[in-house]
This record gives structure tokens, sequence and C-alpha cells, in this order.
């Protein structure tokens, strides 16, 4: 889930990974992997990716 990816990210001293933790969110959709495959394109066309060292630090 969502909040275990974090938590492991961040007590491994990891970056956050955006595309990484949308796949903690496939529980939280009846669409499951459809879901998390939108919210993926959506990290990537709008260059979300990017601004995961803001989330990191």
């Amino acid at each position: 889930d969502l909040r275990e990816l974090r938590a492991d990210m961040r007590e491994e001293d990891q970056q956050i990974d955006s595309m990484v933790l949308a796949f903690g969110l496939g529980k939280y959709s009846q669409r499951g992997d459809h879901y998390v495959d939108e919210v993926q394109n959506i990290i990537i066309q709008n260059d979300l990716h990017e601004r995961d060292d803001d989330i990191s630090g």
C-alpha cells in the first residue's frame, strides 16, 4: 500500500519516487492496475516526477 511504500523509502533513506508510490494506489480504486497506469501517465505527462526531490527534502 502507498503508506508502506513511502515509509519504507523514508526508513531506508531513499529518495521518494512518485512513480513507485503510484503502484501503492491500486487497492484504492476498483480499476486497480488501470488506475495506477493512468496516475503514472499523468505524472509523466506533467513532469511531476521532477518534483520528487521537493517531497524528499
